[in-house]
């Protein structure tokens, strides 16, 4: 980033956060903050508008606006609170909404009034089961495994994780017909591992698991799931939520929203000036919060990029001064510094040689492993220029200047090569091992 675009970011940023707009300064540090603190800002409302206007597309019944006042005070009591007090507080509104429904569902067992419904199949075991059959011949296939498992409390809204497919679902798959999604109705017995909620323990009668093709879109599984509903028997209505617990998920949505942002008391600044702008059902709003998020992005990233080459700059000199200190260190006329190990009877070229690694040198080294036989044409270039230049050896260490890689690199950078040892050939080795012999 040049000093032209440095003077003029607080320009770009200004409609983002008008009343805090960073002002010009030469300091890369300071640039690169309020541009992350920018960024940042806009990306949380950003997601909230994203989230709402998605919603508005696929299931407009459900589409809400946040409330301001509800979200600012959750993103307050995370900021006053801290991060495990506010982890507290959602496992408990978790456990909380989890016990209301569990409560609600019905005690008695309705798996046999299901077995009596058409076309659901009974095994000796107890499992239940259905298929879903396509409209085309194609697509109704013989299953041998569950592709994708999707689990739930029948009736109600409740979740389950199956980490693993049950026992029971694997042998049913062998003797269900051809289709293109199964519903299994199954006791808590038969699942033999489970992670969020625990059926026995809970008192649930019945697990269900639509088993689909991973290749099925969601708008297909939710009509599959609404034709499977159709056949089960009458359960009674179970609310899933009451105004209370909707209250309190709208403030931990603000709090989890500072967590993930690692919020400060500017960045609560920056989000209530923003809430005003953006927060709101209008979709030009929304075009023009996607087109200020992305140059909030851009601006971030290019102050980020200013920042790391100044740093780097400074770092250079000093990393590549140390490595000339360095015993058996050989510096060229280019600046390029190597040593080398260097073994009678084994050296040879520097073409013919194993990539082992190479490693950004500086405070927080990025080493790349590639342990790899390269040939002469696929050596970088910058090596195969050097190979002429460099004695023969065993193993060669090869640190390269920043200003030889091009400007996108900014710190050394340090080639770890070492002579490759032949293999001998299949056709070479002996049919019987040698100690056999």
């Amino acid at each position: 980033m040049n000093s032209h675009y440095l003077s003029i970011l607080p320009l770009i940023l200004c409609p983002i956060c008008a009343q805090e707009a960073p002002a010009p300064t030469s300091n890369a540090w300071e640039q690169f903050d309020n541009a992350k603190l920018a960024y940042e800002a806009i990306s949380l409302i950003d997601d909230l508008m994203r989230d709402y206007h998605n919603t508005l597309k696929q299931k407009p019944e459900k589409a809400k606006l946040p409330d301001r006042e509800t979200f600012l005070a959750g993103f307050r009591f995370a900021l006053e609170a801290g991060e495990e007090a506010t982890w507290k507080r959602m496992h408990k509104l978790w456990e909380q909404r989890r016990d209301f429904v569990l409560k609600q569902l019905p005690l008695a067992d309705f798996l046999p009034a299901h077995a009596a419904q058409p076309d659901v199949q009974k095994l000796p075991d107890g499992l239940q089961y259905d298929v879903y059959t396509a409209e085309t011949a194609e697509d109704n296939y013989r299953a041998r495994r569950a592709h994708r498992l999707i689990a739930r409390v029948p009736g109600s809204e409740i979740s389950l994780y199956v980490s693993s497919t049950p026992l029971a679902i694997d042998d049913a798959l062998y003797e269900a017909p051809r289709g293109r999604a199964w519903r299994f109705l199954l006791t808590p017995d038969m699942l033999s591992k489970t992670d969020r909620i625990y059926p026995k323990k809970l008192g649930i009668k019945a697990v269900e698991i639509l088993a689909v093709r991973e290749s099925l879109e969601n708008e297909e599984i939710e009509r599959i799931q609404k034709y499977f509903d159709t056949k089960q028997p009458p359960l009674p209505a179970i609310a899933m939520s009451t105004p209370e617990f909707d209250h309190e998920e709208a403030i931990l949505s603000g709090a989890r929203a500072a967590l993930w942002a690692e919020a400060d008391e500017r960045m609560l600044s920056r989000v209530e000036s923003l809430w005003d702008l953006y927060v709101n059902d209008s979709e030009e709003s929304y075009k023009t919060l996607r087109k200020e998020y992305a140059a909030a992005s851009e601006a971030c990233w290019k102050a980020r990029e200013e920042l790391t080459r100044q740093q780097h700059t400074k770092l250079t000199p000093e990393i590549l001064a140390a490595q000339e200190k360095i015993p058996g260190t050989q510096k060229l006329s280019n600046g390029i510094l190597y040593r080398t190990k260097q073994v009678d009877g084994q050296n040879k070229p520097l073409t013919e040689v194993r990539f082992i690694e190479e490693e950004e040198l500086g405070p927080e080294s990025y080493l790349r492993v590639r342990d790899r036989v390269i040939s002469e044409h696929d050596l970088p270039t910058i090596l195969r220029e050097l190979a002429p230049q460099l004695p023969a050896a065993t193993e060669w260490q090869i640190i390269i200047p920043p200003a030889l890689r091009g400007k996108e690199y900014d710190l050394p950078l340090i080639y770890r090569l070492r002579l490759q040892r032949r293999q001998k050939a299949a056709e070479d080795r002996p049919l019987i091992a040698p100690d056999i012999l």
